[in-house]
């Protein structure tokens, strides 16, 4: 069976979000998982959401946490996910510049 990828992100995205998670959230996971599959990457695709609907449903995998930074030690800066789907925000994490951090010239 032959799924499209746009017809496939929109169902893990609807999926996501009736487990609880923003839109915003569902959409990004979707996006992560049906870009593994397609780089042919299937242990980190679609395959995984029954893993991932499994601890959300007991609380392994909090869909609503957000990361947050803490401790800045200039070069690393070493951050929290608090149980939260790490593709939404790993992706952010890096535009954040650490206090050590130098402006290019």
């Amino acid at each position: 069976m032959l799924i499209q990828p746009t017809a496939l992100r929109d169902f893990v995205t609807k999926l996501f979000t009736r487990a609880g998670a923003t839109g915003v959230v569902a959409g990004e996971v979707a996006e992560h998982l049906v870009e593994a599959n397609l780089k042919g990457h299937d242990s980190h695709g679609v395959g995984m959401i029954p893993a991932y609907v499994r601890n959300i449903k007991v609380g392994h995998l909090d869909v609503q946490a957000h990361a947050s930074e803490m401790r800045d030690s200039g070069a690393v800066v070493r951050t929290g996910g608090h149980h939260g789907v790490a593709r939404s925000w790993a992706v952010k994490r890096p535009t954040l510049p650490s206090r050590g951090s130098r402006t290019p010239a």
